[in-house]
């Protein structure tokens, strides 16, 4: 997953991460520059 937000925003996503089942590992990166364009999400 990738998201863009303010410094302030690092903490609470990671407590929403924390607490949920589904999220089994999360790490977030500051990064420089994007590394690859989001690929689209494709609903049946």
């Amino acid at each position: 997953m990738n998201y863009q937000a303010s410094g302030k925003q690092v903490a609470p996503m990671e407590r929403a991460m924390g607490l949920s089942d589904e999220v089994i590992r999360y790490l977030t990166l500051k990064l420089d520059r994007v590394v690859a364009p989001p690929l689209p999400i494709y609903l049946p």
